[in-house]
């Protein structure tokens, strides 16, 4: 097995710029939010998780590169690594060894770039400094696939907000897990972003005041058995009904 990789962000590979991932690299882990709160007079800390909460992780990344043909020098390959970079929201981040799981990161602070003219005068060094959300998606989740009509769905990982896309008129129901999420007079289509409970159309515009959220949430796939279907209603007309069930584990 090579002792080197390259990973995947904003749609390119970093072996698009000469840069090859070590494998050796570290794999830290979100840690969960808990409190602890000492007592008197109790044995133990009393233990808080603030709602299930987890904190961010960094992920840093040592790189080699090796300057590409079509650059002219290593001016030029900085200046486009730091472009394809940079982004000001997360995006998926995978790896060539991992093709399995994502990432969801952004680069907060830029890489030094640091000559090896010792060794090898044609390479340069790096490390990579992504901030990453605490979760890791399975790579086929999050891409759009049909609703499954009726069926029992099984999340094998830990709860998870799916994004939807339902195309048609009239109004919907949508069953999730049990809870009936409520679609009202629908003229077109209407995305659902699980994470954000936000409902818009596919030009931007807000449709929240077209849905009714149970518990006020957006609709969840809980660990184990889940039931999902959607019920068209009275008059209303179905043309496509996708989601992203966007499955992940802790990071």
């Amino acid at each position: 097995m090579d002792d080197r990789g390259y990973l995947i962000f904003h749609d390119k590979r970093s072996s698009d710029f000469g840069m090859w991932v070590n494998l050796d690299n570290a794999h830290p882990h979100s840690n969960r939010n808990i409190t602890l709160t000492d007592i008197p007079g109790r044995s133990g800390n009393l233990l808080q998780d603030n709602n299930g909460s987890r904190s961010n992780a960094q992920l840093q990344i040592k790189v080699d590169i090796e300057l590409p043909e079509r650059f002219n020098d290593f001016y030029d390959l900085e200046d486009a690594i730091v472009d394809w970079l940079d982004g000001d929201d997360y995006s998926y981040l995978g790896f060539s060894w991992k093709p399995g799981f994502l990432y969801h990161a952004v680069v907060v602070t830029f890489p030094e770039f640091t000559p090896n003219l010792s060794t090898v005068p044609e390479q340069e060094q790096a490390t990579l400094t992504f901030e990453c959300e605490p979760w890791k998606y399975v790579t086929q989740s999050i891409k759009w696939q049909p609703l499954p009509k009726s069926q029992k769905i099984v999340n094998d990982y830990k709860i998870t907000y799916p994004d939807w896309h339902i195309v048609g008129t009239g109004d919907f129901s949508l069953n999730v897990a049990g809870f009936p999420y409520l679609i009202n007079g629908l003229d077109g289509e209407i995305y659902i972003d699980g994470q954000t409970a936000q409902a818009y159309a596919g030009d931007g515009t807000d449709l929240s005041s077209s849905v009714q959220w149970a518990n006020n949430d957006a609709p969840c796939l809980l660990t184990g058995d889940n039931v999902v279907a959607l019920t068209v209603g009275d008059g209303a007309t179905l043309t496509k009904a996708e989601w992203k069930p966007k499955y992940r584990r802790v990071m």
